[in-house]
């Protein structure tokens, strides 16, 4: 259909179909092309999920997964009061699209509560709205205490106790460089995209260095 749209014998507008440009775009996301015959993107090279159509139905839905639930469509963020004298009321209801990080929108919720005259002296929140930013941001700005529990290290040193998680380097930011616990300094530092859209910071350490590492192979490897 695309092939026969783009011929040059069509009318032009129809390449303008809203409907076309959809397919279009998810063509674009899944394969190469136009070539002889299909070639499907790999994972690496495929668009984030922040940004890929995942239903002609609705180019906003998106996909997302938490722990054992995956859906397409959009995530809502509900605040409530919850005074222990006073019935439950709800005070701000937020949609975004399902792959936005809860930690993302605290700061716009509180600033939207404070903008209505209704902001918590102590904001109660799930692990994922809780963040170092948003509880210096919270208390400077409006005042407001953030209670809740850290967001857990979900990595495999971190869980099987058997490598250096993100806490045992020193990360000096001004200089662009870190230090492995054994002492040695990062030889590259690299700031990008993760395939979520999320900013990250991919830093690397000198091969020859990390091969003559005294540390035991099982720290420096992943368990299997």
């Amino acid at each position: 259909m695309l092939t026969a749209v783009c011929a040059p014998t069509v009318p032009p507008y129809l390449r303008q179909v809203p409907a076309v440009n959809v397919l279009r775009q998810v063509w674009v996301q899944q394969f190469y092309g136009p070539t002889a015959r299909e070639l499907r993107r790999s994972l690496e090279d495929s668009p984030p999920r922040a940004s890929a159509i995942t239903s002609p139905y609705d180019v906003d839905a998106r996909y997302a997964t938490k722990r054992d639930m995956a859906w397409v469509g959009y995530k809502v963020h509900v605040s409530e009061t919850c005074d222990a004298d006073r019935p439950n009321i709800l005070t701000e209801v937020t949609t975004t699209p399902s792959t936005t990080l809860d930690h993302s929108v605290t700061q716009a919720l509180q600033t939207t509560l404070v903008e209505q005259g209704l902001p918590p002296t102590t904001h109660l929140l799930d692990t994922g709205y809780v963040a170092a930013e948003n509880v210096v941001v919270g208390q400077e700005a409006h005042g407001i205490a953030i209670c809740g529990p850290l967001p857990p290290d979900t990595s495999w040193q971190a869980r099987t106790r058997e490598g250096y998680d993100s806490r045992r380097f020193g990360v000096e930011w001004a200089r662009e460089q870190a230090t492995c616990p054994q002492g040695q300094v990062s030889s590259g530092w690299r700031e990008g995209t993760d395939h979520h859209g999320q900013r990250v910071v991919r830093i690397s350490f000198p091969v020859g260095a990390c091969t003559a590492c005294p540390a035991p192979r099982s720290v420096l490897q992943p368990p299997g």
